[in-house]
């Protein structure tokens, strides 16, 4: 069992270049990694599949990209979130921090009125929607919203919650004017394939928006003394580092526009002000990535 649960990525999942490099390795079993799996997953997790695996880090001499090497194959990785992934905890951080998340629910609607003022009917899909709070919050907003998640768990909450909801790309229907997508991407095998696909469905001028881990900073940490933590590089789960050279690649390879958030608050007001800065540093450090057909 241990041999089949790795797979190796041997091309970017950004540009699909064959021109990588290793510039991290270290033991999956490495304390610090052990330490934090066992804090961070379920106790059934079998630690026994780290042994005598690496952690490497590679990167795209190409577009930059930066992507653990070694990663959990397809069916792993769903027995990985299903199983492993603790439900309740991600569940509890929204509910127990709901204002906060409401404000930031708020102004991305709002972005999205703003970005289709003219459509009667904005028809949204949220990719890896989770628990689905922001599709929630959407469909209250009136919004056509559909939804995909992996787990059957979360499926199930959503179905509940009357959010048309699949559980693959693969099965999606018609076209959608915003497609969201929030701390997903840096977990998929091939977030390129995935774009590509999904890019097939957004309606001409739609938006793609996704947000990540913040890429700029992981470089420099990663030396003998880096240490495994909440970072944007997590062992079977991070696998993927944006950053503005890799979006910039992944939008002319897909024939799409990789473009400056716009900030949707009044003139002037202080929300308008706080919003520059944040907008700049979230672009800078690709924390959020907006591509338009």
């Amino acid at each position: 069992m241990v041999k089949s649960v790795f797979i190796i990525r041997k091309i970017c999942p950004f540009c699909e270049s064959k021109k990588i490099s290793q510039i991290f390795k270290k033991n999956l079993d490495d304390i610090d990694i052990v330490n934090y799996l066992k804090k961070h997953l379920n106790k059934n997790f079998p630690l026994k599949i780290l042994e005598k695996k690496k952690f490497v880090i590679m990167e795209c001499q190409n577009c930059t990209g930066l992507f653990q090497k070694n990663i959990l194959n397809n069916k792993y990785n769903k027995k990985f979130y299903d199983k492993y992934v603790p439900h309740d905890e991600a569940f509890e951080k929204k509910q127990n921090n709901k204002s906060y998340f409401d404000k930031i629910y708020r102004y991305e609607i709002s972005l999205i009125k703003n970005y289709f003022k003219k459509e009667k009917n904005i028809k949204v899909l949220e990719i890896g929607a989770g628990w689905g709070f922001w599709s929630i919050n959407a469909l209250k907003n009136n919004m056509d919203i559909s939804a995909v998640e992996l787990s059957q768990v979360r499926r199930n909450f959503l179905r509940k919650k009357n959010v048309k909801v699949y559980n693959s790309i693969n099965s999606l229907k018609g076209k959608f004017h915003f497609i969201f997508s929030d701390q997903t991407f840096e977990h998929l095998s091939h977030p390129l394939r995935v774009l590509k696909k999904i890019s097939k469905s957004l309606k001409k001028n739609g938006i793609i928006f996704l947000k990540v881990p913040p890429g700029v900073y992981i470089k420099k940490k990663l030396n003998s003394k880096y240490r495994v933590g909440d970072d944007e590089i997590i062992p079977l789960e991070h696998i993927n580092v944006f950053n503005v050279n890799v979006n910039r690649h992944i939008a002319k390879k897909l024939n799409l526009k990789y473009i400056y958030p716009k900030n949707c608050y009044s003139f002037l007001s202080f929300d308008f002000i706080k919003k520059i800065f944040s907008d700049f540093h979230e672009n800078y450090s690709s924390k959020t990535i907006i591509f338009r057909k």
